[in-house]
């Protein structure tokens, strides 16, 4: 599996201070021309353990995460923005890290804007499941926390305007793939069930990751009609997320990781009915090739289709929201490309979100995830209370499960609390 990069021997203890004179000072050769200057914080700590401890593994989390941004206008035309991001994990000192998070310039004239530099880039419509949101890479070092964990990525993203349209045209510098689970770490999965129940020995191999110059290119035509908004995409270039095969012969299980190019097409909307808002989102990916320099035929069919509707002053003043969606995904012709089941999580699955929301202060949500066919499951209770302005702190139980072989299955042992504090300033 793709390993992330991080430096295990830095520490944010010494850069927490002085942060954000270090992205000023990015800034300084344009001071003079300066038209205004924002600066914003964001200061996190997060801490979970699991209910049953496992040995020779990482079993939680105590990390603090400072975050700081500088936004610097040179005119109306011209803005800068700077985030850097600070990590300390005295769990697993290997996420300890210091990085330039984002760094882009917005050039806006006429009916355009250009962003060039280090963005994130989010497409789609839906919430558990995004089909043609699959260009930028996330942290998927803990299946259980993957909500805004979208990593940065190098590139131009150029949108240029309409009376009731909008064309996005982008194009990622290089390739950055997805973070998968470290050595060590409760969410590797056990690669032996992969054999049949054969105890065999597994070797493993671990293409190079794509060189391309630009890793992916992209158009997106979004049109915003009365009370109905859809859009057509299209990306081709590599997946930031790698695939498998798996062969097995007499003497061992063999795992071959590789990066696939693809052709993705994609179509999303939303509307109203009433006060019910619905929600679609579908993607047909046709693989042409992998980073081992082979020929790939294949593809798969990703949708997700949801209903939600806020109930105002449901009981005692407080508001009632609740958010249903149908997800599916489906292998077409895969004559060279099959993805194992922890690519391939949800063949056809229904997410459920229900949230109780009292104001400003405080709100609850339910939050589970049902695969119909493999069955298995994921339930997320989660409490927030905001009792100044800029905090957040979330109180959260996971829980998950299923059969031999299903994604939670691999890990029905990682029921967990978690307690998140987040200042935003």
């Amino acid at each position: 599996m793709p390993i992330p990069l991080y430096s295990p021997n830095t520490t944010c203890t010494d850069y927490y201070f002085p942060l954000n004179l270090w992205l000023l000072a990015l800034l300084i050769p344009f001071a003079p021309i300066a038209h205004s200057v924002s600066i914003k914080n964001e200061l996190v700590v997060d801490y979970f353990n699991y209910f049953e401890e496992q040995p020779s593994v990482i079993n939680g989390r105590q990390l603090v995460q400072f975050r700081s941004s500088v936004e610097h206008s040179f005119n109306s035309h011209i803005t800068a923005f700077i985030q850097a991001e600070a990590k300390m994990d005295f769990a697993d000192e290997r996420y300890n890290d210091i990085r330039l998070f984002e760094g882009y310039f917005d050039v806006r004239f006429g009916e355009m804007d250009i962003r060039v530099g280090k963005q994130q880039i989010v497409w789609g419509k839906t919430d558990f499941l995004n089909p043609t949101d699959t260009l930028t890479p996330t942290d998927y070092t803990d299946f259980y926390d993957t909500e805004d964990r979208r990593q940065p990525i190098a590139a131009l993203h150029s949108r240029l305007f309409f009376d009731s349209s909008e064309l996005e045209l982008l194009a990622q510098f290089g390739f950055e793939a997805s973070y998968l689970p470290k050595t060590q770490s409760r969410w590797l999965p056990d690669l032996s069930q992969l054999s049949n129940g054969q105890q065999l020995p597994i070797v493993e191999h671990m293409s190079r990751e794509p060189s391309d110059s630009i890793g992916t290119a992209g158009l997106k035509q979004s049109f915003y009609l009365p009370n109905f908004d859809f859009a057509l995409s299209y990306l081709y270039g590599w997946h930031p997320v790698s695939n498998a095969d798996t062969t097995t012969n007499a003497d061992a299980l063999l795992i071959d990781y590789y990066y696939y190019k693809r052709h993705q097409l994609g179509a999303d909307f939303a509307t109203n009915i009433g006060q019910i808002g619905l929600r679609g989102e579908a993607a047909y990916t046709r693989v042409i090739a992998d980073s081992d320099g082979s020929d790939r035929e294949g593809g798969y069919i990703q949708y997700a289709l949801g209903a939600d509707k806020t109930f105002t002053n449901f009981f005692y003043g407080k508001d009632f929201y609740i958010n249903m969606e149908i997800l599916g995904d489906e292998n077409t012709k895969t004559a060279s490309f099959q993805r194992v089941s922890l690519f391939d999580s949800f063949d056809l699955a229904v997410g459920l979100k229900l949230e109780i929301i009292d104001g400003y202060t405080w709100r609850f949500s339910l939050e589970t995830i049902a695969n119909v066919e493999e069955k298995d499951y994921r339930i997320r209770p989660q409490t927030i209370y905001s009792p100044l302005d800029g905090l957040d702190i979330s109180f959260i139980l996971d829980f998950g499960g299923g059969d031999e072989g299903t994604l939670y299955g691999m890990f029905e042992d990682n029921d967990r609390f978690q307690i998140r504090a987040t200042y935003a300033f």
